[in-house]
């Protein structure tokens, strides 16, 4: 069951990192604003806004693609450790199998 914890730490750690990011580039857009003698033009303010929101849109859809991108990869990740489990299990249980003739050989030789 240890994969299934290590499976549960890369999800939360690879979210961590993609709300990390988020906050980065968030944070690394931002720029204070400076005092000014006179009232900016609302045309130009509003361009400006346009032009971060695009922006803003632009690095939402990276992340986005870049979370998808993740999650597909972790899937593909889950699926094989499930196959590799499921394996081991079938391993285990044809070992077992086999012990328990072996040991009843042993008891047959012995009493022969």
């Amino acid at each position: 069951m240890a994969d299934i914890h290590d499976v549960r730490r890369v999800r939360v750690a690879g979210i961590g990192l993609l709300l990390l990011t988020a906050l980065l580039l968030a944070t690394a857009g931002f720029r204070p604003a400076r005092a000014q003698d006179t009232v900016a033009d609302p045309a130009a303010l509003s361009a400006q806004f346009s032009q971060r929101e695009a922006e803003y849109q632009a690095q939402i859809a990276q992340l986005q693609q870049a979370y998808a991108e993740r999650q597909a990869a972790y899937r593909q990740q889950i699926e094989e450790m499930t196959q590799r489990l499921t394996l081991a299990n079938n391993q285990l249980q044809t070992l077992a199998s086999q012990e328990q003739t072996l040991q009843q050989q042993v008891v047959q030789l012995q009493a022969a």
